[in-house]
């Protein structure tokens, strides 16, 4: 019997899936705030991901070069 494991993925990432939601979620009922917060928080997690980036592929390479 498999049990179903969920991915593990880093702050931002969640947030941006959030923001893209309520960015869908105020275009569908025409809600201004909803739809601008989700572009604000969505802007602010694609810079926090950029920015984090390469701390994560240097980490990824090292421990790759060691197995």
């Amino acid at each position: 019997m498999s049990s179903f494991q969920i991915p593990k993925i880093n702050v931002p990432v969640g947030i941006y899936l959030i923001s893209i939601l309520s960015i869908g979620f105020g275009e569908y009922y025409d809600l201004c705030v909803t739809f601008w917060a989700g572009i604000v928080s969505g802007g602010i997690s694609i810079l926090a991901i950029i920015w984090t980036m390469p701390s994560y592929v240097r980490r990824y390479l090292k421990k790759e070069k060691k197995d």
